[in-house]
């Protein structure tokens, strides 16, 4: 490699990293969370644990938000990524989710949490509007998922789902495309949680629906 090539290679890892730049990750509540493999349970050390939004959260071209919201000892979280010493944790409270970044270093991991119950049940999306359904279908388990969302008119509801067989490997499961190819969910039963992931993201929209709809999330199971 060129001394400019690797010059610039260095210059673009420098800027992901140092406070202030430009974060290179998200941790939006709506599309938590980006990836399955990260995910796993932790509890917070710290006595009293702030919460940083993404830089687009308060308009910031660059560096995370502070935000009022805050966690204590005890708690426990669901963490995803980890980036420049932040992890993305999602602390599930009742019906009322906080999702964000807080330092990494005042977590301590969880051993892994077995599954609690099957696959089969009616799931409702924690935060959002959006539901699956997982029963067995004659030596098969399909499931059905749906969400929605509301556009700039509230007459203007976008919706978006998936139908399919699913594959299940240990606590991972994943649903064959049907229909667009492109729109391929993928699966995970963590504790008591379903958690959910359809491959949208910041830049992308996810390929199972309208613009701005998605089925990423934590889901709780809410019947047989």
């Amino acid at each position: 490699m060129g001394s400019h090539r690797l010059t610039a290679a260095l210059l673009a890892i420098v800027t992901l990293v140092l406070p202030g730049a430009a974060w290179a990750a998200s941790c939006e509540p709506s599309l938590f969370p980006q990836a399955l493999s990260p995910l796993g349970f932790a509890h917070v050390i710290a006595a009293k644990l702030p919460i940083f939004r993404d830089p687009e959260a308060c308009s910031r071209p660059t560096g995370l938000c502070p935000s009022k919201a805050y966690l204590v000892a005890g708690n426990q979280v669901i963490s995803a990524q980890t980036v420049a010493g932040k992890t993305c944790v999602a602390f599930v409270n009742g019906r009322r989710p906080t999702i964000g970044w807080v330092d990494a270093s005042m977590l301590a991991p969880l051993h892994a949490t077995p599954p609690v119950g099957g696959w089969n049940g009616k799931w409702e999306r924690i935060l959002g509007d959006a539901e699956a359904n997982i029963q067995r279908r004659g030596d098969r388990i399909g499931a059905s998922l749906s969400a929605s969302a509301a556009g700039a008119n509230p007459s203007d509801v976008r919706t978006g789902g998936a139908d399919g067989d699913l594959t299940i490997r240990g606590d991972l499961a994943q649903m064959g495309p049907q229909g667009d190819p492109a729109c391929k969910v993928t699966l995970r039963r963590l504790g008591a949680f379903l958690v959910v992931n359809d491959g949208a993201s910041d830049d992308a929209n996810s390929a199972c629906g309208g613009v701005g709809v998605t089925m990423n999330g934590v889901y709780a199971r809410v019947g047989p």
